[in-house]
C-alpha cells in the first residue's frame, strides 16, 4: 500500500500496517483506520512519549504506532505529494473535537516542511483543532534545534508555529493530574482521501 486507503474493504478497524509512499525506499509502519481510509501521522493517547524532539527525530519519526507517535515529516511530505488528501485534526478533552480540511500540502525540508491546506469543510471553528490549523497555515515546522520563531523551545515540542507562538499545539504537553482531566488527553492527526 502507498497509504491506508488502499486497504479499505480488505481490512477493517484501527490497526498498524506497513505502507510505502511514493519516493520512499523502505516501508514504514503506520496506524491505519481502514474503515475510514485514514493514515495517522500523529496519535497521542498515553502521554508517555516526549514530543520535545530534534529536527532529525521529527523528520524520521518517533514513538510507537500502538501508543504515542509522530510518523516523520519526510513520510508526511511523501504522502501529501502522492494524492490530494484531506487533513483531519482531533483532540479529546471531555469530548472529541474534530476538524477537516482539504488540499493538504507539505513543502520540502529546505523550506522547513511548511504546511498549507484548504478551508475548513467540517468541524467546529473555534475549537482547538480548528484554532490549531488556522495558526499553523503557511508556517514552517520548528524544533528546538531549528527554531526560526523561538516557539519550539518555548512550548517544548515541534510544530508549525506562527510568529506569535500559537497556543494551540497538538504536540504540546498533556495536562493530566492523578487521572482527572485538566486539559487535552488524546490527539490524532490523520490524512484521508
Amino acid at each position: 500500500f502507498t497509504d491506508c486507503s488502499e486497504g479499505n474493504g480488505i481490512y477493517s478497524g484501527v490497526v498498524d500496517a506497513f505502507i510505502k509512499p511514493t519516493g520512499i525506499l523502505n516501508p514504514v509502519k503506520v496506524l491505519c483506520n481502514f474503515d475510514y481510509s485514514v493514515t495517522y501521522i500523529q496519535y497521542r493517547k498515553n502521554g508517555d512519549v516526549n514530543f520535545n524532539r530534534s529536527w532529525s527525530e521529527y523528520e524520521n519519526g518517533f514513538g510507537d504506532v500502538n501508543g504515542d507517535f509522530w510518523l516523520g515529516n519526510k513520510y508526511i511530505r511523501a504522502l501529501a505529494q502522492q494524492k490530494n488528501y484531506f487533513l483531519g485534526l482531533r483532540q479529546y478533552t471531555s469530548s472529541w473535537s474534530i476538524s477537516s480540511y482539504p488540499s493538504l500540502a507539505i513543502d520540502s525540508a529546505t523550506n522547513f516542511y511548511a504546511l498549507t491546506y484548504g478551508s475548513l469543510i467540517s468541524g467546529t471553528d473555534g475549537l482547538s483543532p480548528a484554532d490549531t490549523s488556522k495558526e499553523a497555515y503557511g508556517q514552517q515546522f520548528s524544533t528546538y534545534d531549528r527554531d526560526p520563531t523561538g516557539c519550539a523551545k518555548l512550548h517544548g515540542s515541534g510544530w508549525w508555529y506562527n510568529t506569535g507562538c500559537s497556543l494551540s499545539n497538538l504536540n504540546g504537553n498533556f495536562q493530566v493530574t492523578f487521572g482527572s482531566t485538566t486539559g487535552i488527553t488524546q490527539t490524532g492527526i490523520g490524512i484521508y482521501t
